[in-house]
């Protein structure tokens, strides 16, 4: 769904770190724009292509 709306995800792998599983365990896939190295807006799923397009628009401004 996401690279259908034009963006290209980088996917990474919660399953080896402890921290990133105790956050995101329960709402993967969970999206996360991250201009400068620091998650700054996400989305977790459930989400349809409506709202990932605006959580798009609205994360790149």
């Amino acid at each position: 769904m996401v690279r259908s709306v034009g963006a290209e995800p980088v996917l990474v792998e919660i399953a080896n770190d402890d921290q990133l599983f105790e956050r995101y365990g329960l709402r993967i896939p969970v999206l996360a724009f991250d201009p400068l190295g620091e998650p700054s807006q996400e989305l977790a799923w459930p989400f349809d292509e409506a709202e990932l397009r605006q959580w798009l628009e609205t994360a790149q401004t």
